[in-house]
């Protein structure tokens, strides 16, 4: 498993992975977040935005997306469901 923030802006790279997962929230949402965290002003957060793969781009390349726009719940239920799968195809992948 690869943690790789801006994959998207490499589509290329993307084809050497069995399955890609993208962590999905909407725009005004990410923006929001980084100027909450106290390191960039809203102005510098969409210009950051804007220069990186778009929303659609990184959905376009996901085999499963969890939406981080919801509550922690739904986000931890999210998460125990893609847990087994992957653990699943672990397992399947092990017994080849």
């Amino acid at each position: 498993m690869f943690d790789i923030p801006l994959l998207a802006e490499s589509a290329a790279r993307a084809q050497r992975f069995d399955r890609v997962l993208v962590v999905d929230c909407p725009i005004r949402l990410q923006v929001e977040r980084v100027v909450q965290r106290g390191s960039l002003s809203q102005a510098e957060a969409e210009a950051i935005v804007a220069a990186q793969a778009s929303r659609a781009q990184r959905l376009a390349l996901a085999d499963d997306v969890v939406f981080n726009g919801a509550s922690l719940a739904a986000l931890a239920r999210h998460a125990r469901r893609l847990h087994a799968l992957y653990s699943e195809l672990g397992s399947q992948r092990r017994a080849v």
